[in-house]
């Protein structure tokens, strides 16, 4: 009965944490790090003219979250140094 409640528990747990992580990284680090694209590539990526992730998991789509997590990250570190 322990190991059901157990693998019970790691099912849940993992599908929380997928869930947060597509809905910070897929979703808020995206529309962070759209700006920022658009401003380096001088609007040429990405391609798309709207600011929503694109249902295919393609390059452009990965490397806008990453510029928003860079976004974030710098963010956060600048008003934990500020505060301090």
């Amino acid at each position: 009965m322990d190991s059901v409640l157990e693998e019970l528990a790691k099912g849940f747990f993992r599908g929380l944490v997928f869930v947060v992580v597509e809905i910070v990284f897929g979703k808020v680090c995206y529309l962070l790090g759209w700006p920022v694209c658009k401003l380096l590539s001088f609007g040429k990526y990405p391609s798309a003219n709207q600011p929503v992730p694109s249902k295919s998991n393609n390059r452009q789509s990965y490397w806008c979250s990453f510029a928003g997590m860079v976004v974030l990250l710098a963010g956060i570190t600048y008003v934990l140094l500020v505060n301090t």
